[in-house]
């Protein structure tokens, strides 16, 4: 990371023993960002430093809450897990795409910033759960995955290879078959053709994927939980269907959890959508699909953000920084609220570019890598970091109101304290009072 600001200043500070020395230095600088705090005393030379950000750093690793990035293919890795670590973000979700890593038939190999992601990832106490794409035109030339009989035999080749190599043989715990495959082009019908037709062709060729990839995973390592379906809602009809046609295809368990993206439109996820009710109205819609062997399934909400760009109407945008954080903070509420052991992924770590116009290159909780100060720490990031020093080794939660009177509370249970998050729905002050113990 490149200097952006020095600022050097020099002091007499009158020092007696046995009493402590307070000086207060400001950053000159108006960015939330990282510090290096340089101290030099003379005659004797001795000189101090200490990192720091204007973020309050957690104390805590929540085990439960991760966040999407896209370091595979670029930015600093090695920063932007030690920000991770610092807010206490136990979780990292990225790109491992086939066409990269099998480049040749039958040299499976991974990148050299895979490599690096997974080995530094386990240094810092994060887990990686790679999303295992599926489309390589080696084997098929067109489609967002393979869905011949020969194309996803050579999945299931190359994923036990790829289990075979040392990263992933040391490290990997978890992972996610593709990316929204409710969305995928599959014999020409794409996710517009709103019919159940059209669903159930992506969730049949889906099915067959995932049986051979969870075959051909557990074969090398039995211990890796395998996550599955990824749609890219939880509150439209299509991923609905896309969902029941997958389930109907798989016949018997081929996941250990089940996957998926809570983005809720324009207002909060705890607050009633005109189409859908709150959040968790929509997860519990979405999970009433998995009953029998499937409840046992793990839940991983593997996407959850906004963006401050303007997104065309598809009502993922919201005004600034301050409303990005807020319905980040919420939507890990809520998501608590609903499972308080499920993981719960914000999108993204980091902004994709520099462009406040493009929706994609504001959703994350830090600038971009090529940012004025790269890596600067945003609204959300501040939050989730303050967020994870509160409550991160919270045991359990407990909903207190659930906003039927305008107003949310949430307790949770924390070894010798308890917390409550307690507002009120959005533009609303929230009435009537609620005694503390």
């Amino acid at each position: 990371m490149q200097e952006q600001l020095i600022s050097t200043d020099s002091r007499i500070l009158k020092a007696e023993a046995q009493k402590d020395v307070v000086d207060i230095v400001e950053p000159k600088a108006d960015e939330y960002s990282l510090y290096k705090l340089v101290v030099s005393t003379v005659p004797e030379s001795v000189t101090k430093s200490v990192e720091f950000s204007r973020a309050v750093k957690s104390s805590n690793m929540n085990q439960t809450i991760g966040a999407s990035a896209h370091l595979i293919t670029r930015g600093d890795i090695h920063n932007s897990l030690m920000l991770m670590s610092n807010a206490g973000i136990a979780n990292i979700r990225d790109d491992f795409r086939w066409n990269e890593i099998e480049k040749v038939k039958g040299e499976v190999a991974l990148t050299d910033r895979a490599k690096s992601l997974i080995t530094n990832a386990n240094a810092y106490g994060i887990d990686v759960l790679p999303i295992l794409y599926a489309n390589n035109p080696i084997y098929q030339p067109s489609g967002s995955f393979v869905t011949t009989r020969d194309g996803v035999k050579a999945y299931g080749v190359y994923l036990k290879k790829l289990f075979q190599t040392e990263e992933f043989q040391k490290y990997i715990k978890n992972v996610e078959i593709l990316n929204e495959p409710d969305c995928a082009g599959v014999n020409g019908l794409e996710y517009t053709d709103n019919d159940k037709r059209s669903a159930a062709i992506r969730g049949w060729a889906y099915a067959d994927l995932l049986m051979e990839a969870y075959n051909s995973i557990k074969y090398i390592k039995p211990s890796v939980q395998v996550g599955a379906f990824s749609t890219c809602s939880v509150n439209s009809e299509k991923s609905l269907n896309f969902v029941d046609a997958a389930l109907a295809r798989l016949g018997n368990k081929y996941f250990d959890a089940v996957t998926e993206h809570p983005y809720f439109g324009s207002g909060y996820a705890d607050e009633t959508n005109k189409s859908y009710g709150t959040l968790i109205d929509a997860l519990t819609k979405y999970y009433s699909k998995f009953s029998g062997n499937f409840s046992v399934a793990q839940r991983w909400h593997t996407e959850f953000g906004s963006t401050t760009a303007d997104d065309g109407g598809k009502g993922f945008s919201v005004q600034n920084q301050y409303e990005q954080a807020i319905k980040a903070i919420r939507g890990c509420n809520t998501a608590k609220r609903y499972g308080f052991n499920d993981k719960f992924y914000l999108y993204c770590l980091e902004d994709s570019g520099t462009d406040t116009t493009a929706p994609e290159d504001n959703y994350g909780m830090l600038h971009a890598y090529n940012y004025s100060t790269p890596y600067a720490a945003k609204s959300t990031y501040l939050a989730v970091a303050n967020m994870n020093n509160i409550i991160g080794n919270a045991t359990s939660c407990e909903t207190v109101k659930d906003g039927t009177d305008g107003t949310f509370i949430t307790k949770y249970n924390i070894p010798e304290k308890t917390v409550y998050i307690m507002y009120a729905k959005k533009g609303q002050t929230a009435k009537g009072s609620y005694a503390l113990p």
